[in-house]
């Protein structure tokens, strides 16, 4: 898989767009899975350490598959600073938990990150084939400025899934699944960096106390 993510870079569009179709097939199938998994355990009641093992590999399969859905929206000459995100555990979990944050702007979601990456220090599918180019070519051109707000980041989602309903990209049309979509498909991260942030040891150990002193909700 490292071998494959790695040469992401070097094909054509064509080639490129196919790659990350077969790939994001892949990686809902396993979140997927591993999902069910953890609800059975949950339900049962038998394995609480179990489960909470399970949704974070599930929470680190949905990260890959929004890195990858960025690596589209991702100008090619940024791709090869952005595909690394795809080993990185913090990049995978910020990614992830991103859909659960409120940002205006991408400067706005640069401070949430920062403070998450903090906490880290010590520790209705479609066709994607032909989607992938229609989403590169709406999102390339724009620059990502922190200055890129919500209400500009709501338009382009809306305008490609315009054009992919109307070439018949999308096998769910209803209008449910579009508002679904532009609400919970945030900014792209490609341009942001996703490293650990040094902080003073004291505020460190501060942050993780109350992090690991929150009660576990399996129902969560």
């Amino acid at each position: 898989m490292r071998h494959a993510i790695q040469d992401l870079n070097q094909l054509s569009d064509v080639e490129f767009f196919a790659t990350v179709s077969e790939g994001l097939g892949h990686i809902h199938e396993h979140a997927t899975s591993i999902s069910k998994q953890s609800a059975v355990l949950a339900a049962a009641q038998a394995n609480i350490t179990g489960v909470y093992i399970l949704r974070t590999i599930a929470e680190e399969e949905a990260g890959k598959f929004l890195i990858l859905m960025d690596a589209v929206r991702c100008p090619r000459n940024r791709l090869s600073q952005h595909l690394p995100k795809f080993w990185h555990h913090l990049a995978k979990g910020i990614y992830s938990e991103s859909v659960n944050w409120s940002a205006g702007s991408l400067r706005q979601l640069r401070e949430i990150i920062e403070e998450h990456s903090k906490a880290f220090y010590l520790d209705g599918r479609t066709t994607w084939t032909g989607s992938s180019g229609m989403i590169a070519a709406r999102w390339r051109p724009i620059p990502i400025t922190d200055d890129f707000g919500f209400r500009q980041n709501h338009e382009t989602i809306a305008a490609v899934l315009d054009e992919m309903r109307s070439a018949g990209e999308l096998r769910d049309q209803s209008d449910e699944t579009r508002r679904r979509i532009i609400e919970w498909w945030r900014f792209p991260m490609h341009s942001i960096d996703l490293g650990i942030v040094e902080v003073d040891q004291k505020e460190l150990r501060e942050i993780q106390k109350r992090f690991f002193s929150a009660p576990f909700n399996p129902d969560l």
